[in-house]
């Protein structure tokens, strides 16, 4: 199951104990204001990298659509159509700052997965330019990350730069930001083993939905949570075959939402990137795959 929030597909979402979680002794509440959730009190390390993950937001819409939205107006048909996600939709996962190379990481299915949904629900032709990013065709797709901050929500554009290539299993993607995004990048770590006690962190939101009048259900995220989950590398397996060099599987399951973000060790160091979860487990691809991505990237 992906981690990822998407508005085509509605996906329940795991409680915390939130009387404990809120509590003053777990660090939980930031000076600014801010929240964080979190089971237990995290190490000095990972509570500092944690503040630099932050919401990776994708916006696909239909300029066809967008462009006569005006004319069609008297048009009930039209109108139903506009406000279905064939005209507009996103989707929300996590993201990090790969320290070294600048890079924005997270998960490809982030892009992959909304735009596959829009290829098999409206129609939409998947085409995949120089840099093999793929696009959803007829629709305008933007990117944006945004950081939580004790006065508000900021958003940052970020433009994709290289794509782990379709056909494989390794589900990573990079992005470059124009503008100085008020976060410290991650340092990848240099090591992990089976039984290490590592730290899940990401975004999860509410999630809701409602019925349009045509019967279609349309989903609804909101307040959008940091959140850390602490784990354990319970097992390490590899894919060559399929372009992954380790995939780490995690004890407990992440929450919606943390696609794309950290797995910590205790360092505060990027152990891993968090890609697929369960009700019962987890997994992550390995800091060496991602420095293997990065390494892949042509400068431009």
């Amino acid at each position: 199951m992906r981690l990822v929030l998407q508005l085509l597909v509605v996906a329940a979402m795991s409680l915390v104990n939130v009387e404990e979680s809120f509590g003053q002794q777990f660090d939980t509440v930031y000076p600014q204001g801010e929240i964080m959730l979190s089971e237990h009190k995290l190490p000095k390390k990972v509570f500092e990298a944690q503040k630099n993950t932050f919401i990776i937001e994708a916006r696909f819409s239909n300029h066809i659509l967008n462009k006569t939205e005006e004319s069609n107006l008297e048009n009930p048909q039209a109108v139903l159509f506009m406000n279905s996600p064939c005209a507009k939709t996103k989707t929300q996962g996590s993201g990090f700052i790969e320290k070294e190379s600048g890079y924005i990481i997270s998960a490809r299915h982030l892009l992959v997965d909304t735009a596959m949904n829009l290829r098999s629900h409206c129609g939409a032709i998947i085409e995949i330019d120089q840099n093999g990013i793929i696009y959803a065709s007829d629709y305008e797709q933007k990117f944006v990350v945004i950081v939580e901050t004790s006065t508000g929500r900021l958003e940052f554009p970020i433009e994709p730069v290289a794509m782990s290539p379709l056909g494989e299993y390794l589900d990573i993607i990079a992005f470059r930001s124009a503008e100085k995004i008020p976060v410290l990048g991650l340092s990848l770590a240099t090591g992990a083993r089976v039984g290490e006690v590592t730290y899940s962190s990401g975004f999860s939101s509410v999630q809701g939905s409602y019925y349009l009048p045509d019967g279609d259900e349309k989903s609804v995220m909101s307040d959008p949570i940091r959140s850390v989950v602490e784990n354990a590398i319970t097992f390490v397996e590899s894919f060559k075959s399929l372009g992954i060099q380790k995939k780490f599987r995690l004890l407990k399951p992440a929450r919606h939402g943390f696609s794309g973000g950290p797995l910590l060790n205790n360092k505060g160091e990027v152990a891993g990137m968090m890609t697929e979860s369960d009700s019962i487990l987890s997994t992550a691809l390995s800091f060496e795959d991602i420095q293997i991505f990065i390494d892949s990237i042509k400068q431009p």
